[in-house]
């Protein structure tokens, strides 16, 4: 039997996952015995669920569904991931992802940014510099306990923050966090000495090796040591 005979009996229509003939789906006319049936749902009229419909054009009639081809090559009808209500529904779906700070399932933001502008440009998400992938944001908890509990991130200003060391290279380093500086020495992101040590002795300064203190101003501060922030003589006597 071929698809054009198949879909050539009324009676009948093509699984597209089994790639064979099958009696028609989801006829039912009433309410109770569509949702006996697993394959199908009740809106109105008895519809298959997403899952069943194997060609695009059906998949995009039912408007809780979408054609997914970011997991699947050959493209797969699948649920919406925002009309997905729990947090087992929607990380059971390989497309979706569940926001703990808005309580609700939207698509991965790997399937959805793929550079980095629109990437970091949405609340939910984050470029990842270390595997060139758009990512779910990190330290995003609304609380002060639940934030310090991930030893990734500190809460400041009344908000969650990834720490320093968290940003993997000089670009994200100083573009991200103004609190944070590149050590060009050993190669990561450290905390700004100045915002790390203010209203702290010179002797609390000098202590950490990535800082020293600089007392030859009207404003003495610590600083970065010029080891640890330059690597060529232009720039460090520029300093």
């Amino acid at each position: 039997t071929t698809t054009a005979a198949c879909a050539a009996d009324t009676e009948c229509e093509w699984d597209y996952r089994n790639n064979f003939c099958v009696d028609k789906l989801c006829t039912y006319t009433t309410d109770a015995l569509c949702k006996n049936d697993t394959k199908c749902k009740w809106k109105n009229t008895c519809m298959k669920q997403c899952e069943f419909n194997g060609v695009i054009g059906d998949c995009n009639k039912d408007a809780s569904c979408t054609w997914d081809t970011a997991t699947n090559k050959d493209g797969k009808c699948v649920k919406r991931c925002d009309i997905l209500t729990t947090t087992t529904a929607c990380t059971d779906n390989i497309l979706c992802m569940w926001n703990n700070q808005t309580d609700k399932c939207r698509i991965k933001c790997k399937y959805t940014h793929t550079t980095t502008k629109p990437c970091d440009a949405d609340k939910d998400c984050e470029w990842n510099y270390v595997t060139s992938t758009c990512g779910p944001i990190r330290c995003n908890m609304s609380t002060q306990s639940t934030c310090e509990a991930d030893n990734t991130c500190e809460w400041r200003d009344n908000k969650c923050v990834k720490q320093c060391p968290q940003y993997p290279n000089k670009v994200s380093c100083e573009l991200y966090d103004t609190t944070c500086v590149w050590d060009t020495k050993n190669g990561d992101c450290r905390k700004n000495c100045q915002y790390k040590f203010d209203g702290k002795t010179a002797a609390e300064c000098t202590k950490d090796d990535f800082c020293m203190y600089q007392s030859n101003i009207a404003d003495p501060k610590c600083r970065q040591s010029c080891e640890t922030k330059y690597t060529t003589s232009d720039e460090c006597n520029k300093d």
